[in-house]
This record gives structure tokens, C-alpha cells and sequence, in this order.
């Protein structure tokens, strides 16, 4: 009983451990991927669009979203390139920009022998183009598909147009005679449909469905990415990503489709006939037979799962009631229809050719699901398989197709066929993929493969009766409204949310023995039950899950990186500030103690710039790093950091020298904090890696190129250089060169991967040569904005200097909670002179010694933020609320470890004067108050 009680805790910390990892390894993995993404994507492709919504339109953000702008996405990712969008007001502008070489491939054209002439065509096509005629919502007279109807109308077309060719050709082949009407633009089109000028216009694909609807579309010429005839290669690269992707996902065009060329998704359009028939029929009566989970299932007399999701969703479209009636099997639910009991068949799998036979009209398909294989892996030769028993005959005709050889053994569900296959009275068994994923979604089975069956796979529809096939078209046409939940409906009722005790049972007990014997393999552990869990999620949604797989083995590796840098580049400057004040509480000697002391501020110093690296790596890669934009003059911060830099180039004995090629006057504007932190690393790493006697250069201009102006910074140094297998990874955090002459250097591996991001984030751009003990030169360049500014005269001595008793006889609250810092806080107010501090050791007890003082006794509060009882921003502002003079202007000043500039922006919203960082730099704490006081 012991025994089991220590196993089931042990399997706990297991499981503890293993959220702790998947949470780094995610967090972390999102800055490895992009790193690697960085470095990897130097090349740049620049493609063509013609903006139109469904296909190509451009986002703020500088990306594009639709139908082409994600398929050339999904290129590009599996191609290995970058990907950068310009807009062009037609095609005819797009074409002349590729044949000029503006842009390297256009989307959107279709294939002409004059075409083919001057450009390359990729092997596959993206899409078929689409002609539609759209009317006015609130025109009555068109219905949908009515083809006699468009005889005679009046329609817009744009002069020389495509679209305009093939609606003459087709009107033609239909033996119609509509009125063209040309105009010369998209607007002058809509302008035309506002006023009635014409009874509808004739676009391309899902240009102006926003506020109008289609009556007809039209599949016109399939349409590919083009290529300038120069980029023989890049056809190659793209053709080759194609055929994967198709490989792979052979219905990813048709997601894509389903995602963004769903005409009118959430409006549903009706004949007279079929609005009449909805108000004679308010209650929609659903017919359920054969029919297992996930598909259908009672539960407390309520009907759940896909099917009565479905048409509850599709119920709420259309204005009517839903009742679900179950029956013994679809025989018995056709009888039930016959006699009117029914109005739908809910759920078939039968094809058109079984439905007719008996009587019944089918409508568009809801969903489809793809059929796979489950079989063990060392199975040489497959004879009997399982299948539940109501498979249609028209998929295992299909199966038995491709599998000649196979004998079929009927099971009432999924879970006897995968008893049977356990068991070994079959050797694989057939089912749709949400049959498969319920399945292993419930009882995780492990140790089979799992195999999908090309180009077979079940379509699910409703059947109705042939005199009730007006029903058929409401339902289908409501269906095509729920495209977007369906997949929810799909996913909400396949996939069960795992328990703890499931999962504690699903793990080997050796587990339980190794998590004792070895942290390290606990969290490999851990690991690999996370990579198995994803590949259970790879089953369940085919598109999305090979590449959470291979996520997951990267954040394994990733996340050991992580732990291992971080564990050494901590401990090491750790291991310093400990073993000096040992030796320092030993020592007798003054001497010897400042040479501690100065040691250990080092040492701290080096914490404080991993921390600080960490947060800045953190808030880029979160999304959370926000460029300022002022204007500055750059010679002035070219000045001060050469006046800093030359003092450590002395004190190394290298010879640096900085040459600032900037007029008089010209102040640029972009973020001074990240231009200075760039020049600053870069500086910092070139005196670092240089030797005494070492040379050290650097360069700074800003010109004018064209329409831009340029920042340009040259960093040149005669140092020790770089491999080049180094070089190809210098971008990667927590990246460092391992050679014998850099021993005794500290360092982060952070600095050049925070200055790839900065420059990235500012626009520019970052290159590098080095060779080893050659030396190394890096060229930064920056767009930004340039004009001259008037000089202003500064007084002197404005800024002045702060006397060391300024703060004598001035009462100061403190409320801090941590005791050693507010015993360091009172010695650093000290040396100005504060004499009287009064502590209150959270933020409830700061409010109540503020409330019972003296008016005007405190005009300084120093807070904290983290704090039991009140934190300090809810003190801040209940002393700020206080109905008295002195609490809305004694200064507050915030003292706390959270750091980012939400946290700067918290302090001022809710009154705080200022915002000083820990650890405190008494300098700049005493300025800071200074300033207010």
C-alpha cells in the first residue's frame, strides 16, 4: 500500500514537471523558431497581387490575407523563403511590373499562349478563377442559378475586361441575350448599381460581395503563380513546395475555399417557394438511425453530438424548431418519412445512386471525412479487416479497389473493431477519421500505425423525399452558412478534454522508478509523453499536426538549451558574488575588502544585464517590445556613447576611433533608446573580442538615398573574428564561440540576437564579415525619418547638482515589504541626508500611517508594488483618494522589480509620479526625486 501511495505522488511530480516543461518549451520555442527562422530567411521574394477580398488583401501589419496571399504563404514556408506583397491596381499593371522584374511573381493570371510567351507558369495551379453576376440585396426579381431570368438584363461590365469575355461567351453558349453596359472602373460599376442604372454587374470572383449579392458564379480558367522568365529557379522551388503540400493535404485548396471564398456565409438567400414552404413548416423533424458516438448519442433524454449540433446550428439559420426522433435503422426512418412523421433523414453516407433507388433526394454534403487504416506494425500481409457494419457499399467498393486481397468483418462500432484487431481475429480495420479520433480521443491506444487511403473518403449528407426536395435546397443552402462552425461542432464533440487520473493511468510504472533515479529523465519523460500526445492530436487533424509534432522534439532540444545556458550563465557570475563576501566577512583588511566588493559588484552587474537581456529578448518575441519615435540629434548620441566606449578601449589598450559623418543640425526621428543599445552591444563586443594593442573603428552616417533616409553604422575591429560555422549561427540566443583565446571572457549570448531583433524591428538590416584572428566588421543600416532642426540654446547650469542634505527634516514613507531592502533603502537615503523614514511593511499599513499623519507631513512616498494585504498601485491610489490637500501632490515615487513598460504605465495611471527599476541605482534615484521634489 506504501509502495503505491509513493507511486501515485511520484507520478504526480511527474506530471508537475512535465506542465512546467511544456510551458517553457512552448514560451522558448517561440523565440528558437524564430531565430532560426531570422537567420535562415535572408532571401527575400517579392510577389505581385491585385488587392480583392476573399484572394489578396493587404493588412496594416505589412502582411496580406485570402485565398492566394495563405497558399503563397504556405509556399514560402515549405520552399524556405520570405515573402513580401506589392499591390497593383489591375492585372495589366501586375503583368507589366513582372515583366520589368519589379516583382518576381504575380498571382492571380491565368494561362494564355501570349502569356506563356513572356513568362514562366508554375506545373499547378492555385484555383479557378470565378465569374459572378451580383445583384442589389433587396432586388426580388433574381433568384439564384435562374438562367432565363438574365436574358434581357442589364449588366455592368468593365470595358476590356476578362470577366467581361467570359460573360459574353457564356451568355452566348446558354443562348442569351443580356444588355452589356461597359464602364472603366470598379467604382464607376458599383456607382452604375446604386443609382439603377443597371440591374446587376458581372465582377470577379468576390469582388463586391460585401453589399451585394450573387445570383450566378461561374468557374472560369484555372489561375497560377507567374514568374519573370529569369527566375528559372525559383519556379523550380515553387513547384516543388506545391507538389508537397498537395501531397501531404490534398485538400488544402478546398480549406482554403472553405476559409475565404464562401460567398455570403452568414446570409442566407430563399426563393418564394422556399419561404413558403418555412412558414407552413416551422418545426424541422430530423429522422436519427444508425448513428453511434460522436456522431449521435442520448444523454438525460437530450440529444448530443455532431448531427444535432449540426442542424441545430443550421435550425437557428433558417427560423424554425428542431426535434431529433430516433429509429431502429434507416429502413424504419423511411417508413417513418413516408408516412410525414419525418421531414430528413439526418445523417447518410449513402452516394446519389443508393438514395435514388429508394426514393430520396440528397443534399449538398455537410462534411466530409477522409477513411484511414489502423493495423499493428509488423503485419506482413492483410486478409480480414474490420469494419462497423453500417459502411455504405460504395466505400467498401472503393477499400476493396485498392486492397483486392481483403475479407470484410462486420462489428457494430469502433471500439469492437478495435478489440477484434487487438485481439488478433483481424489484421486492420477501416473507419472515417472522426470515428478514428473519438476512438483514440477516449482510450489512447499506442503502438499501431495509422494510414490514410487516398482519395476515398465519406461524405455525409441528409436525404429528404422527392416531393419534399424543396427542403433539400433550404437545408444545403443553410449548411453553406455554418462552413465556419462546422469544424468547431467537429472538434467540440470528437475530442474529449483528458482528466488527471486518465492520465495518470495511461503512464508505465517504470516511469515512476526513473523519476527517482534521475531528474533529467523525468523531464525526457515528460517530453515524450507531450510529443506522444501531439502525435494523438496528429491523427485527429490530419493538417495541423505532423508539424505539432516536430514542434514539440524542437522545444525538447530548445528547452534543454535554455536550462542549460541559463543555469551556467547565472551560476557563474553566482558563484562569484558568494565566494567574495565569504571571503569578505573574513577579512581584516580594508584593502581587501573593496577589492571584494568591487568583485562582486561586477559579478552583479553581469546578473543584472542577463536579467535585462532576457526581459528585452522576452518582450520582442511577445509581441510586447513598443519603438518609440522622437527626434533626437544623433551627433549628440554618437558623442556620448564614443565618451563611453573610449574609456574601456583604454582601459584594454586598444586604439578606437569614431567618425561621425552627420551635418550640423540634422536631427533624425526613430527610437534613440534602440539605436543607442545597438551601437552600444556591437561596441561593447568588438573591445571585448580585441586583444590589447587591438584596433577598434567605428563609423556613423546618414545620407540621404533616393526618396530614404539611412542611418548607416560601421563597427570594425581587428580582433580574434569568427568561424564560419559560428557566423552562421550568431543570430541563435544563448549562442557562444567555444575557442581557447576567449577564455576568461563573460558573456550572455544574448547581445547579437537582441541586436538582429532590434535592427529587424526598426527596418534595417544587419551584415557581417569576419574571419578568424582577421578581424570582424559589421554594417547596420536603418531607415529613418531626417530633417534640420534649429540648434536650442541650453543654460548653464540648469540641470545643477544634488546637495547631500537636500533630504534632511523631510519625513519619507516607505512601504516596502522585503526587510533587507528597505534596510538598503534608508542607507542609500542617508547619504543625502534623510534622517526620518518611516516603514510600513505593506501597502494597507503605507494608506493608514499616510491617513493619520499631519497634513503635509509626507511629500515623499517611496512604494513598492508587490506587497501583501494592498499592493502599490491600490495604495497609490487610495492615498491619492484620500480628501485631503496633501495627498494629491506628495510625490510617489514606484520602486519595484517588475520592469516592463506596462508595468511603467500601471504607475502613472493610477497616480504614481515616477517609475525606478530594481536593483536600485542610487544616482538615478536621487535625480529621479530630485526632479519632483
Amino acid at each position: 500500500m506504501k509502495q503505491r501511495t509513493g507511486g501515485i505522488a511520484a507520478l504526480f511530480l511527474i506530471v508537475f514537471f512535465g506542465v512546467l516543461f511544456y510551458c517553457g518549451a512552448n514560451a522558448y520555442m517561440q523565440g528558437d523558431n524564430s531565430s532560426d527562422n531570422k537567420a535562415s530567411a535572408a532571401r527575400v521574394v517579392h510577389v505581385g497581387i491585385q488587392q480583392q477580398r476573399g484572394y489578396s488583401i493587404l493588412q496594416e501589419y505589412g502582411g496580406a490575407v485570402g485565398f492566394d496571399a495563405e497558399y503563397m504563404y504556405k509556399i514560402a514556408q515549405y520552399a524556405g523563403f520570405q515573402i513580401e506583397f506589392h499591390p497593383y491596381k489591375d492585372f495589366r499593371a501586375l503583368l507589366s511590373a513582372l515583366e520589368q522584374g519589379e516583382v518576381q511573381v504575380a498571382l492571380g493570371i491565368s494561362q494564355t499562349d501570349e502569356r506563356s510567351e513572356k513568362f514562366l507558369f508554375t506545373d499547378n495551379w492555385m484555383n479557378r478563377g470565378m465569374m459572378s453576376i451580383r445583384v442589389r440585396v433587396d432586388d426580388k426579381r433574381y433568384d439564384y442559378g435562374n438562367v432565363q431570368k438574365i436574358d434581357g438584363m442589364r449588366i455592368g461590365a468593365i470595358r476590356g475586361s476578362v470577366m467581361l469575355t467570359k460573360a459574353e461567351r457564356w451568355a452566348e453558349n446558354n443562348e442569351i441575350s443580356p444588355q452589356f453596359v461597359l464602364y472603366e472602373n470598379v467604382g464607376d460599376l458599383e456607382e452604375a448599381l446604386i443609382h439603377e442604372d443597371v440591374d446587376g454587374v458581372v465582377v470577379s470572383g468576390m469582388m463586391l460581395s460585401d453589399h451585394y449579392r450573387a445570383i450566378l458564379r461561374v468557374s472560369t480558367d484555372p489561375y497560377y503563380p507567374v514568374l519573370n522568365k529569369n527566375e528559372k529557379k525559383l519556379r523550380l522551388e515553387i513547384d516543388n513546395a506545391m507538389n508537397r503540400i498537395l501531397r501531404e493535404e490534398p485538400l488544402y485548396p478546398e480549406k482554403l475555399k472553405l476559409k475565404y471564398l464562401s460567398d455570403d456565409q452568414n446570409r442566407v438567400f430563399f426563393t418564394a417557394e422556399e419561404e413558403n414552404y418555412l412558414q407552413e413548416h416551422p418545426v424541422l423533424r430530423v429522422a436519427i438511425a444508425d448513428l453511434y458516438p460522436p456522431f449521435y448519442e442520448e444523454k438525460n433524454g437530450v440529444s448530443k453530438g455532431i448531427v444535432p449540433d449540426f442542424y441545430r446550428t443550421v435550425a437557428s439559420r433558417i427560423g424554425v424548431q428542431v426535434e431529433f426522433i430516433k429509429y431502429k435503422n434507416r429502413y424504419a426512418a423511411l417508413d417513418a418519412m413516408h408516412r410525414g412523421e419525418a421531414d430528413v433523414l439526418g445523417l447518410s453516407t449513402e452516394d446519389i445512386i443508393a438514395a435514388s433507388q429508394v426514393g430520396l433526394v440528397q443534399t449538398k454534403p455537410y462534411f466530409s471525412f477522409p477513411v484511414f487504416q489502423i493495423r499493428r506494425p509488423r503485419t506482413a500481409e492483410i486478409n480480414r479487416v474490420a469494419v462497423m457494419n453500417f459502411m455504405p457499399m460504395h466505400i467498401r467498393s472503393a477499400i476493396n479497389g485498392r486492397f483486392p486481397n481483403i475479407h470484410f468483418i462486420e462489428y457494430p462500432d469502433i471500439k469492437a473493431c478495435f478489440e477484434a484487431l487487438e485481439s488478433g481475429e483481424v489484421d486492420s480495420l477501416f473507419c472515417n477519421v472522426v470515428q478514428m479520433n473519438s476512438f483514440m480521443s477516449r482510450f489512447r491506444p499506442v503502438g499501431y500505425l495509422v494510414e490514410g487511403v487516398e482519395h476515398i473518403s465519406v461524405d455525409c449528407c441528409g436525404e429528404v423525399l422527392q416531393e419534399k426536395a424543396v427542403l433539400g435546397s433550404i437545408l444545403s443552402k443553410a449548411s453553406m452558412t455554418a462552413a465556419n462552425e462546422i469544424e468547431g461542432i467537429i472538434d467540440s464533440n470528437v475530442y474529449m478534454k483528458p482528466t488527471l487520473m486518465g492520465l495518470l493511468q495511461s503512464l508505465p510504472i517504470q516511469w515512476v522508478v526513473a523519476f527517482f533515479a534521475l531528474l533529467l529523465v523525468i523531464i525526457g519523460l515528460s517530453a515524450w509523453e507531450h510529443y506522444s500526445a501531439e502525435k494523438q492530436r496528429v491523427l485527429a487533424n490530419l493538417a495541423k499536426k505532423q508539424a505539432a509534432l516536430d514542434a514539440a522534439e524542437q522545444a525538447r532540444r530548445a528547452e534543454s538549451s535554455f536550462l542549460s545556458s541559463m543555469s551556467h550563465d547565472i551560476r557563474t557570475p553566482l558563484n562569484g558574488i558568494l565566494g567574495y563576501t565569504h571571503l569578505a566577512k573574513k577579512s581584516e583588511s580594508i584593502d581587501e575588502i573593496r577589492h571584494f566588493l568591487d568583485r562582486i559588484d561586477g559579478s552583479g552587474h553581469l546578473i543584472l544585464d542577463i536579467v535585462n537581456d532576457i526581459l528585452d529578448l522576452s518582450k520582442i518575441e511577445s509581441g510586447k517590445m513598443v519603438l518609440s519615435s522622437e527626434w533626437f540629434d544623433i551627433r549628440e548620441l554618437f558623442e556620448a556613447i564614443e565618451s563611453s566606449i573610449s574609456m574601456n578601449a583604454e582601459g584594454k589598450d586598444i586604439d578606437f576611433s569614431a567618425v561621425c559623418d552627420v551635418p550640423e543640425r540634422l536631427y533624425i526621428q526613430s527610437d534613440q533608446l534602440r539605436i543607442q543599445q545597438i551601437a552600444m552591444n556591437l561596441l561593447s563586443n568588438a573591445i571585448k573580442y580585441t586583444p590589447a594593442s587591438g584596433h577598434v573603428r567605428w563609423e556613423l552616417s546618414v545620407k540621404k538615398e533616393g526618396e530614404q533616409w539611412m542611418l548607416t553604422e560601421i563597427f570594425k575591429d581587428d580582433g580574434i573574428g569568427m568561424s564560419e560555422e559560428f557566423q552562421e549561427k550568431m543570430f541563435d540566443v544563448f549562442t557562444q564561440e567555444n575557442r581557447t583565446e576567449m577564455k576568461g571572457v563573460q558573456g550572455t549570448g544574448l547581445g547579437l540576437s537582441i541586436v538582429s531583433r532590434f535592427v529587424e524591428l526598426l527596418g534595417g538590416t544587419i551584415d557581417v564579415k569576419s574571419r578568424l584572428h582577421a578581424g570582424t566588421t559589421f554594417t547596420v543600416r536603418i531607415p529613418v525619418q531626417a530633417e534640420y532642426h534649429e540648434v536650442e540654446e541650453v543654460q548653464e547650469g540648469s540641470e545643477g547638482t544634488v546637495s547631500k542634505d537636500f533630504l534632511k527634516g523631510m519625513p519619507i514613507l516607505l512601504c516596502e515589504d522585503n526587510e533587507v531592502n528597505a534596510e538598503l533603502a534608508r542607507f542609500l537615503l542617508s547619504d543625502y541626508g534623510a534622517d526620518t523614514i518611516d516603514w510600513a511593511k505593506n501597502g494597507a499599513e503605507g494608506v493608514e500611517m499616510f491617513k493619520n499623519s499631519e497634513e503635509n507631513k509626507y511629500k515623499l512616498v517611496l512604494m513598492d508594488l508587490r506587497m501583501p494585504e494592498m499592493n502599490g498601485f491600490d495604495a497609490a491610489e487610495n492615498i491619492r483618494a484620500l480628501n485631503r490637500e496633501d495627498a494629491s501632490k506628495a510625490v510617489i515615487i514606484a520602486m519595484s522589480a517588475d520592469a516592463y513598460e506596462s508595468d511603467v504605465k500601471h504607475c502613472i495611471e493610477v497616480g504614481m509620479n515616477a517609475h525606478i527599476s530594481k536593483p536600485i541605482n542610487p544616482s538615478e534615484l536621487v535625480k529621479v526625486i530630485a526632479k519632483f521634489l
